[in-house]
């Protein structure tokens, strides 16, 4: 049949012939290429036939079995104690120059950079510059010592990158990064960052900042810049940071489980739609402030403090929190906040333990106070608030016959206030349980609260329009 022309009487190809090419070996495979029909050659063993699609031939293609992985590239510092299964050896001058020559012998697929035990001393940046790579240390064993005043000491320019298990040593000026992230998906853990300016900085979003020590009088310990959010900072510890342990400003994160020890200006100042939990907060002038709307701040303890919680937006949610000898607890401006199921004890400040000024529909329940040295709860110029179900023990201990377990001032009106109690054992008693401060302090709804123990009177009301209904106050 070699050379003849076939035809098909019936069928799809009535009209047509198909002439096949002469002499055929096994495993060849015919096919039309658009004008006629050709013989393609038998492939190598192991290859397979991959088409193109519709208007292009067939054609023979090898399975590809050979892939570039990534590796691990040892270095050693010049007092390592043992260099002999290092790839590089640094000289202790400018050792950034092998750590990235290591860096850029990586493959493009990425690989890790092991940092063996010693001291790394720099006179440059290590540029972290080959994606999905790490840098990974022995711990506090491996130093790495900067000696530029004004330094990225570990610069991360690509995405995917890991800083782990480095001790890493700035000078603390003001352009010492201890790690900076450029761009997104970085992960620093288990490292101790000390005396850098910016212990992370993070320029984008996305980032993974966790079990990590940042000591030594740094003035930001985790910087999130403008164009950052959607990190997680979690487990670290923070000593001495005398400005802003963690500054995420603009937000959404989770920050838990942190420990902030001898805390700054701000222990936690955070960003819209974050969720702080689970921290520890001691000594910060403001344990956590919020710096934008639709902040979660749940289950954290501050202790000292000007201020335990500073909360100037929309919004926010605070429960569960417990906050000992602070000066006010809880400071809240705008609307729809709730302040809920907190602990507070032994309250300082020159405001009530929870103070509410030009704050509109927000509820404050269940807290429970103690040892406050003026107002339990100051409404101040706020209105359409819910005061319910807090129990104020021991408020006005700074001066005897002054200051009033919960007080509306300042034209607060369209308040419910009901089901709180207030009494006092101290030596020093409040003035009222609850106090509308004058006749501008109007309908509001005080009912069902027990008042006890006040000097003056357990309740005064002055509003021409607000209600008192089935208060105990003796």
């Amino acid at each position: 049949m070699v050379g003849t022309t076939i035809r098909r009487d019936r069928g799809l190809y009535d009209s047509r012939y198909m002439t096949l090419p002469p002499n055929p070996v096994q495993g060849d495979v015919l096919y039309y290429d658009g004008a006629n029909w050709v013989v393609l050659g038998a492939g190598a063993v192991g290859d397979f036939l991959q088409t193109a699609g519709v208007g292009a031939n067939p054609a023979w293609a090898t399975v590809i079995t050979t892939y570039v992985r990534s590796k691990t590239l040892i270095v050693a510092a010049s007092n390592s104690l043992d260099t002999t299964n290092a790839d590089y050896v640094c000289d202790g001058v400018a050792d950034e120059v092998q750590i990235n020559q290591a860096i850029n012998d990586l493959p493009a697929t990425g690989g890790s950079v092991c940092l063996m035990d010693g001291t790394y001393t720099l006179a440059g940046s290590i540029n972290l510059n080959v994606a999905n790579s790490s840098i990974i240390g022995q711990g506090r064993n491996t130093r790495i010592l900067s000696t530029d005043i004004a330094r990225k000491i570990i610069n991360c320019t690509v995405s995917y990158c890991t800083i782990e298990r480095l001790k890493i040593e700035g000078l603390n000026t003001a352009g010492c990064y201890g790690v900076y992230f450029r761009v997104v998906y970085g992960v620093v853990i288990n490292c101790m960052i000390k005396t850098c300016y910016y212990g992370v900085y993070i320029y984008d979003r996305w980032h993974i900042v966790t079990n990590n020590l940042f000591y030594g009088a740094g003035t930001y310990g985790i910087y999130q810049r403008i164009s950052a959010g959607y990190d997680v900072i979690t487990g670290n510890t923070f000593k001495d940071t005398w400005g802003y342990p963690i500054y995420a400003v603009h937000g959404e994160c989770e920050v838990s489980g942190n420990a902030i020890l001898s805390g700054g200006i701000k222990g936690i100042y955070i960003g819209q739609r974050s969720v702080v939990t689970g921290n520890y907060i001691q000594n910060a002038s403001r344990g956590i402030e919020a710096a934008g709307i639709n902040i979660t701040i749940t289950g954290n303890t501050i202790y000292g403090g000007s201020y335990a919680i500073w909360s100037p937006y929309n919004n926010n949610t605070i429960t569960g929190n417990a906050m000992k000898d602070v000066g006010t607890a809880v400071y809240q401006t705008g609307e729809y906040c709730s302040i809920i199921g907190n602990t507070i004890e032994n309250s300082t400040g020159n405001y009530a333990a929870i103070y509410l000024i030009s704050a509109n529909w927000c509820s404050v329940v269940g807290n429970t106070m103690q040892k406050i040295d003026r107002e339990g709860i100051e409404l101040d110029t706020s209105n359409h608030n819910i005061i319910s179900e807090n129990n104020i023990h021991d408020c006005s201990e700074d001066a005897n016959d002054t200051y009033s377990g919960i007080l509306l001032t300042d034209t607060s009106t369209y308040n419910i206030v009901s089901n709180n109690r207030v009494s006092a054992d101290a030596a020093n008693k409040h003035k009222y349980g609850i106090r509308e401060a004058a006749v501008a302090d109007d309908w509001n709804l005080l009912h069902g609260n027990i008042l006890t123990d006040a000097v003056t009177a357990n309740l005064s009301s002055q509003g021409a329009n607000s209600v008192s209904a089935d208060n105990i106050a003796p």
